[in-house]
């Protein structure tokens, strides 16, 4: 019996599905990283422990573009969790300081996800940005 095929990651829902398989339990200070290819089937997902600084996401995104290329990356979705710490104003100009850093990478930002244990929000809906997200064929 052969492995299933990969499935393309096309959907926020999708993504913020497999970040939650990745969150560590109980939450703590993390980045989590998940990296597509041009189809955008899944290629890795990083997770990065950290201190609870909301501007740690921008190191870590700059750190996963120099080495995404390497690996054909073509797409990141990115997922800050901040236990005790939701979005707050401040991530509106971290959104478009992510996008901005990544405009010189290969690869295009689908979306960064807040978590502070109890709600994930969305920044790029936040941010009145529109989706990213592929879109089925069909």
């Amino acid at each position: 019996m052969s492995a299933p095929a990969p499935q393309p990651l096309c959907s926020a829902a999708a993504a913020i599905r497999i970040v939650h398989l990745a969150v560590s339990q109980p939450p703590q200070p993390e980045t989590i990283c998940l990296l597509t290819d041009a189809l955008h089937l899944p290629i890795a997902c990083i997770v990065v422990g950290g201190r609870n600084q909301p501007d740690e996401v921008l190191t870590v995104a700059e750190m996963t573009a120099e080495t995404a290329e390497q690996h054909g990356a073509s797409h990141l979705v990115l997922a800050s969790v901040r236990p005790g710490r939701a979005f707050e104003p401040a991530d509106v100009h971290r959104w478009f300081a992510l996008d901005h850093l990544l405009a010189c990478s290969p690869l295009l930002l689908l979306e960064w996800f807040v978590l502070d244990g109890r709600s994930t929000v969305a920044a790029s809906a936040v941010c009145g940005e529109e989706s990213r997200w592929a879109l089925p064929a069909g």
